[in-house]
């Protein structure tokens, strides 16, 4: 899934999608200012964070979303998580290399 762009900026928009115990993409290729859009497509509520705790999405309930913009030097990785019974964690990562494939 590629980022897309709007207007005549830079910005580029990221969809993310939250899956039972993954993201889709994994990895995401960004430039500082870019924005992230993660869309929970689980069983059951998930939440996203920052890898180091700096921003969360609050619970998010299957089909909502949260958008989180990317800043310079920002952390690196997010993390999906569930609560409850059976709690599950899994990682994405955030790249500010060139997306390979991308020239």
């Amino acid at each position: 899934m590629a980022g897309r762009t709007d207007g005549p900026s830079s910005l580029t928009y990221h969809d993310i999608i939250i899956f039972d115990e993954a993201f889709f993409p994994a990895v995401i290729y960004v430039k500082a200012g870019d924005e992230l859009s993660f869309v929970n497509n689980a069983n059951a509520a998930r939440t996203v964070s920052g890898g180091d705790g700096s921003w969360t999405s609050g619970t998010l309930q299957n089909g909502e979303s949260y958008r989180h913009t990317v800043e310079a030097g920002a952390q690196v990785t997010f993390i999906g998580a569930s609560e409850g019974d059976n709690p599950v964690s899994y990682s994405g990562e955030v790249s500010f290399d060139p997306a390979p494939l991308s020239n």
